[in-house]
Order: C-alpha cells, then sequence, then structure tokens
C-alpha cells in the first residue's frame, strides 16, 4: 500500500518540467486569426472530399513551369479533421497540445544539464518569444518545431548514453516528410551529430540511422521527386524572399532572437566549445538570418547551448542559497496524472453546452474581405480576380472551384507569377499590361497598397465597395 501511495504522488505531484507546458498551453489558448489557416484548412477540405492529393497549380489561373506539390497534406487532413468534427476548437487544442509538448522536451533536454527551475524557466520564456508568431499561427510548421524538439532529445540521449532509441528517428522521418516540407531539418540535426562524433564508436550507428531516415523520406505520394524538393525550392528562393515571412526582417522576435544569440556567445566564451556545439550555433543561426521563418529553428537548437550557463560558478552567500531552491529535478512519470487531468477538464469544459461562449473558439476573419467576397459570390463577374496573397485562403475557401487565384507562396509557383504579382502589388509602368495578360477583371486589395489608388483614378476600373478591410473593383 505504501508503493502504490508514493507512486500516486509521483504521477500526481506537480513536476518542474510540466510548468512551462502548462503556462504554454494556456497561452496558446485562442481564436484563429492566422490567413494562411484557411489555405491548409482547404486542401485538407480538397483532399476530403476527392480523395486525392492535389497539384497546387490547378487552384491558379496562372502558369507555373514546376509541379505544385503539397507536402502539408497530412497536416492539413488533421486539421480539417477536427475542424469538421469539433469545430475550430478541435484545431485550437492541437495546437495548444503540440506546443505544451515541444515545450515539455525543451525542459527535459535543458533539465539533463541544469535542473534549475528559474533558469530553465527564464531560457524557455526567451525561447517561446521568439516562437510567439508561429506557435499561435495553427499551420503545419507547428509539427516541424515538435519532431525538431524530438530529434534532439533523441540525439542528445545517445549520445550522452547509447540506446536504441536512436532508430525511431527513420519513423519520426516518414511522418515528417508527410506533415510539413521542414523535413530536412531531420537530416541537418543527424548530419550534425554524425560529424561530432566522427571519431566514436557512435560513427558507424549514426550513419545507418542517417541513410535509413534518407531513404525514409520516400514514404511519401511523390516518392523519390521529394529529393528534388530542395532544389526547386532554392531556385525560386531569392524572389521569394521578397514576400512576408519569407525576408529575413523579423518584429517581435527580434529581441528575443538577440538576446539568445548573446547567451549562446557567452556560454561559448566561458567553456570549451564542442564541435556539436558550433555547428549547431553557426547553421541554424545562418538559416534564421536568412529568412524569418527560420528564427524558432534557432531558438529550439539555442537551448542546448544556453542550458550549461546556469552550471557556472556562483559566488557563495544568500545569491547561491536562492537559487540553491529552484534546483528541482523531475523524476519520471511525476506529474503526468495532473497534467492529464487538467487537459482533459479544458478538452471537456470546451465542448460542454453551458460553457460554450465562454470557452469555444472561432475562426477570427476580421482582417479578411468578408463583405466583398459576399458582393463577388452574388454579381460573379467575368474574368479572374486579383487578390493580396494572404487573402488565398479565404478565397478559395468562400471561392473555389467558381473563381482560382494568381498563386500563392505556400506552393506551386514559379519566378514569374511572383515578378508579376510583385508588379501589382508595387505597380510600375507595366501593371495594366500584367491585368491584361492574366484576364484580370476582378481586383481586391487591402486599404493602403499604392495600387488602389492607381485604380481609382483609373477610367477603366470601377470601385464598387470599400470598407476598413477592403476594396473591391471591377473593370469596366
Amino acid at each position: 500500500m505504501a508503493k502504490f501511495k508514493e507512486a500516486l504522488f509521483k504521477v500526481s505531484a506537480p513536476a518542474p518540467a510540466f510548468i512551462a507546458p502548462l503556462v504554454v498551453f494556456f497561452t496558446l489558448l485562442s481564436n484563429i486569426k492566422n490567413y494562411d489557416f484557411l489555405w491548409h484548412l482547404f486542401l485538407g477540405r480538397y483532399i476530403f472530399l476527392h480523395k486525392t492529393i492535389p497539384d497546387i497549380n490547378i487552384f491558379y489561373y496562372t502558369p507555373s513551369p514546376t509541379y505544385g506539390y503539397d507536402h502539408s497534406w497530412l497536416a492539413q487532413v488533421i486539421f480539417y479533421g477536427l475542424y469538421s468534427s469539433l469545430g475550430s476548437t478541435g484545431v485550437v487544442l492541437l495546437n495548444c497540445i503540440i506546443g505544451a509538448g515541444i515545450f515539455f522536451i525543451l525542459y527535459r533536454i535543458m533539465e539533463k544539464r541544469n535542473p534549475n527551475l528559474l533558469f530553465n524557466v527564464i531560457i524557455l520564456s526567451l525561447v517561446f518569444g521568439a516562437m510567439a508568431p508561429y506557435l499561435s499561427s495553427f499551420r503545419p510548421v507547428i509539427f516541424t518545431f515538435l519532431i525538431t524538439s524530438l530529434f534532439l532529445l533523441v540525439l542528445e540521449k545517445y549520445q550522452e548514453q547509447k540506446s536504441n532509441i536512436i532508430f525511431i528517428l527513420p519513423f519520426l522521418m516518414v511522418a515528417w516528410v508527410n506533415l510539413h516540407p521542414g523535413f530536412l531539418v531531420g537530416i541537418i540535426l543527424i548530419s550534425i551529430f554524425l560529424f561530432s562524433n566522427i571519431k566514436n564508436k557512435r560513427l558507424l550507428t549514426l550513419m545507418i540511422v542517417l541513410v535509413l531516415s534518407i531513404v525514409a523520406m520516400l514514404i511519401n505520394p511523390y516518392f523519390y521527386k521529394v529529393y528534388f524538393f530542395p532544389f526547386i525550392f532554392l531556385k525560386s528562393f531569392s524572389t521569394l524572399k521578397t514576400i512576408g515571412e519569407w525576408s529575413n526582417y523579423s518584429g517581435q522576435e527580434s529581441p528575443f532572437l538577440g538576446i539568445l544569440v548573446l547567451l549562446c556567445v557567452i556560454s561559448f566564451i566561458q567553456k570549451r566549445t564542442d564541435l556539436k556545439s558550433f555547428l549547431l550555433f553557426a547553421i541554424f543561426f545562418v538559416l534564421g538570418l536568412e529568412t524569418s521563418r527560420n528564427i524558432s529553428l534557432f531558438a529550439i537548437i539555442s537551448v542546448i547551448i544556453i542550458r550549461e550557463l546556469g552550471n557556472e560558478k556562483i559566488p557563495t552567500g544568500k545569491i547561491k542559497e536562492f537559487l540553491n531552491r529552484f534546483n528541482l529535478k523531475s523524476s519520471p512519470y511525476q506529474g503526468i496524472l495532473t497534467v492529464l487531468l487538467i487537459i482533459f477538464v479544458v478538452i471537456s469544459l470546451s465542448f460542454f453546452p453551458f460553457n460554450k461562449s465562454r470557452l469555444q473558439f472561432n475562426i477570427d476573419f476580421s482582417d479578411n474581405p468578408v463583405r466583398a467576397v459576399e458582393l463577388i459570390k452574388t454579381r460573379m463577374p467575368d474574368g479572374n480576380i486579383f487578390s493580396y496573397e494572404g487573402w488565398s485562403g479565404y478565397l478559395l475557401w468562400q471561392l473555389y472551384p467558381s473563381y482560382k487565384i494568381f498563386f500563392d507562396a505556400k506552393g506551386g509557383f514559379g519566378d514569374k507569377q511572383i515578378k508579376d504579382y510583385r508588379e501589382l502589388m508595387r505597380p510600375g509602368i507595366d501593371w495594366a499590361e500584367v491585368t491584361k495578360a492574366y484576364d484580370i477583371k476582378t481586383i481586391l486589395l487591402p486599404k493602403g497598397k499604392p495600387l488602389v489608388s492607381l485604380l481609382r483614378e483609373s477610367s477603366e476600373w470601377n470601385l464598387v465597395y470599400s470598407d476598413t478591410t477592403s476594396f473591391l473593383f471591377l473593370k469596366k
């Protein structure tokens, strides 16, 4: 009986490793406001209805030189499956659970070297700040963050203590290659650990795992063509960088990125830098500088480097005595019952009729051209529609198959499409020729775009609707 009570306490008592994940879980509880979510939801619906994974180009009226690969098809199916059965709340809860899972894994990685709860929570708060725009975006990239964290945990465990758990990585790669195009990060991570163990007995096993993971990438709808994806992507990357998150400019993540980089540098100065830490820092720092969407990956990687900072010598006295109070290490399975109970209560309340007004989450359409699209559905104008790329998911969700879109930066595009899109969003002397070339007779734009002023002055276009969100023009 005593042993049973002890075991019950272990799984029920709050564990340090669950504090950050629970905070993340409740922080991410919010309505869905990201533009791209509707794109993925639309594709999930299409796959559900047609029982096939589409060439993304079929949704464009502009010609593309390449096949439109949908590397996130499985994530889209998961999103739409949850949406169709549980509504938006189901998607929100999935996002929260994955976000919490990421920070549980990161805490366990840090805890292995540094059990100080205060230090670990502060560092993970910085990591969350750097990742927040993408953690709350309800997009397939959340799966890349989760599996990247799992790869780090497994590789670290194998390096510290040889274990057959390393062979789970090829199986994770099978899921990853169908969930999000970030799967190449897994190959990079295994390669880094392989090179850092070049003179180690673990080298052969890591080489086998690397080969198996590369082979596992074949288990996807496009088979061997997945190997050409990096080259297709790089070909258009320089042009793609001119669009939104693909640029090297970042907003609210920048301060957190700067602090994490500084802490990594301090860590390198205070202790001897091993090859693994240097390669992780160098490769993912460059990737983060290249495009803002990779900052989250650098933030995840940084915990490997920063975690030992808290172990540096601290002067004796009250400060050390205070900090030592936070040296709390989670025992195996500690707190699992508590966390499962909390999540169960939240999920139950979310779908309990009496509490729906407070705990049900929805898609926030406030930044989308809702009324303008309703007018398009009423009038059904001839020709093609050109709109702001961020609204492409909403237009497809509402108007396909009656109308197609110009293009979307998430897949199935060519350099000419991007250049012509830029010509209309930042109009030069040829903007009118672009509209004629693509038979564009409807233009839907957010306020503040330069083309809005040109269209209002043009004798060939009529402003038929405007509100605080959008301007709708029809060709005369």
